[in-house]
């Protein structure tokens, strides 16, 4: 009878460390970073840190991987394609919004800015009001995060160079060097989105014979010739500083945000995944 009375209560004890383990577990997940966004442009079909899903005109919560990058694919109007990749540094907490922006462009910012929106008077018909308008538009959405251009495993003899384009700019571009390329703040000269393209290729022309005083290029577009070897596309909340580093040996790209004490990372193989 005592070891029937024991093995009872070696029951029951057990029973309640695996009730007591779900418990923790469960509190535990809960506690799991996320944040919420919404379109304000219709459906749009995307999938955010791998959960596919469309989003409408009500919030979709979304698990962010914080300290580290998130990452946006735009998805095919069926859902079955990725169309494109964005990281982005979305926050805990936090509420963001889909819009469309300059010729049909989709922009993304945080609830709070895109409120701010809604204050800025209503251009009239003329151009001069139509320009304020837009100079208005751009001082509340536009973020201004350094980037920083760096490569690694390449030779002096490697003719790699690293660029910045816009949709509304001529692209700026550097010949990479051990020294690496802070570029500061993506220029935007007609505000387009806040989503900004780093490419790095390689090239056999002498774009040195262009270059300014700083050794950037401007004005002018690389030779249809030059080899793309890795692009990456950014939307930065909040001015962070970010570094962006080409691995010529590997052929892979890795970005770093430095908000915090330590920096967060996310790796790219060739074809971005």
């Amino acid at each position: 009878m005592q070891e029937v009375r024991n093995m009872c209560l070696n029951m029951k004890m057990r029973f309640f460390t695996i009730l007591s383990f779900v418990f923790i577990a469960t509190v535990a997940f809960g506690k799991t970073k996320s944040f919420r966004i919404y379109s304000t442009m219709g459906a749009l079909h995307v999938k955010i840190n791998g959960i596919q899903q469309t989003v409408e005109n009500e919030e979709v919560k979304f698990h962010t991987h914080f300290p580290q990058l998130d990452t946006i694919y735009w998805m095919g109007v069926e859902g079955t394609k990725d169309q494109g990749y964005v990281l982005c540094n979305f926050k805990p907490d936090s509420i963001y919004v889909f819009f469309q922006n300059c010729c049909g462009s989709v922009d993304i910012t945080k609830l709070s800015l895109y409120e701010q929106l809604s204050k800025i008077p209503s251009p009239d018909e003329s151009q001069e009001a139509y320009d304020q308008y837009l100079a208005a538009q751009q001082l509340i959405l536009q973020d201004s995060p350094e980037i920083t251009l760096r490569i690694r495993n390449s030779s002096d003899q490697d003719t790699i160079y690293g660029m910045y384009i816009d949709e509304a700019c001529f692209p700026t571009f550097s010949r990479m060097t051990k020294k690496g390329w802070n570029m500061g703040s993506p220029q935007k000269c007609f505000y387009w989105n806040n989503i900004s393209s780093f490419i790095f290729f390689t090239s056999t022309s002498n774009y040195g014979l262009s270059a300014n005083k700083v050794g950037e290029i401007q004005d002018i577009y690389p030779s249809e010739k030059d080899t793309i070897l890795q692009q990456v596309d950014l939307r930065i909340f909040d001015d962070e500083k970010v570094t962006i580093t080409y691995d010529a040996r590997r052929d892979t790209i890795q970005v770093q945000r430095f908000a915090k004490k330590q920096p967060a990372a996310i790796h790219h193989n060739k074809c971005g995944c």
